[in-house]
């Protein structure tokens, strides 16, 4: 597997809860949240979707480095997926969004040629936007890529 084969042992995964089992057994990598543990800290759900529908590109790095320290790792990565985009009003809502209104949440879909919508200006300032849209965001590195998914090393 890619992931195994070129990433430290201990590398970190920031990432939706969804695909920690997958990451942890065919890479054998740790993720900030996965879906076993019977009760997963709100603080760490809350960093994780900060990370990833940040604003402040800026801040997504601060919290990384925070939680690559706090699980002493050497280097931190982040996944985006495809589905990510179904549930961005939920992850936009753990990083603090308002889910009701249409100009304060986060909120995507696809267009008819499958490429990905931002439906206000608050969403299409998103670190998961951005970065799914293909744009340059300082400190975030593409490490790999596909249709499905996108893992970007943060420095």
């Amino acid at each position: 597997m890619y992931i195994k084969d070129n990433t430290n042992p201990d590398a970190l995964f920031i990432h939706w809860w969804d695909y920690g089992n997958s990451l942890a057994y065919f890479a054998q990598r740790r993720s900030v949240i996965v879906i076993d543990q019977m009760h997963f800290p709100d603080e760490d759900v809350k960093a994780v979707s900060a990370v990833i529908m940040a604003i402040d590109p800026d801040k997504g790095l601060q919290i990384a480095r925070t939680l690559k320290q706090k699980h002493n790792s050497s280097e931190v990565y982040l996944m985006l997926f495809l589905n990510d985009a179904f549930i961005s009003s939920i992850i936009g809502y753990a990083a603090g969004y308002n889910l009701t209104s249409r100009n304060e949440s986060v909120r995507m879909t696809f267009d008819e040629n499958g490429r990905l919508v931002g439906m206000n200006n608050l969403t299409n300032q998103t670190t998961y936007y951005r970065l799914w849209t293909d744009q340059s965001v300082e400190g975030y590195t593409l490490f790999y890529s596909n249709k499905e998914v996108k893992v970007y090393r943060l420095n």
